[in-house]
């Protein structure tokens, strides 16, 4: 049989198949994704955000975040490299920090509760 995936870029899709091999135990074969809509920015732009509180902790710092239209999925090569980055980012933060990072913006985003 088969079944269509969808997701919002080539990561997001990989990212599915490795979960249904790891947690499904499931033999997964995929073709060529093919885009049915892109969506992109009419112009970049750049954010700032003060930060005072991690998790629990209190704490200050100030965030710039950029917003363009670079094909973030062609830097990287494999989900387990995008998973070895992200550890690697947070790796000498607090546990409340990481989790406040990770956990918290995945629950945030995808409207799950990603594990408590």
């Amino acid at each position: 049989g088969q079944t269509l995936m969808s997701g919002m870029g080539t990561l997001h899709l990989e990212v599915k198949k490795h979960r249904l091999e790891r947690d499904f135990k499931v033999k997964v074969r995929v073709g060529k994704p093919r885009v049915s809509y892109r969506e992109k920015l009419k112009v970049g732009k750049t954010v700032e955000v003060l930060v005072e509180r991690l998790g629990e902790k209190v704490t200050f710092a100030m965030l710039r975040v950029s917003f363009t239209n670079f094909p973030i999925e062609k830097l990287w090569t494999s989900y387990a490299d995008l998973v070895d980055a992200h550890r690697a980012a947070v790796a000498d933060m607090t546990p409340a920090a990481q989790r406040s990072i990770l956990h918290d913006t995945a629950a945030r985003v995808y409207r799950i509760d990603a594990g408590n």
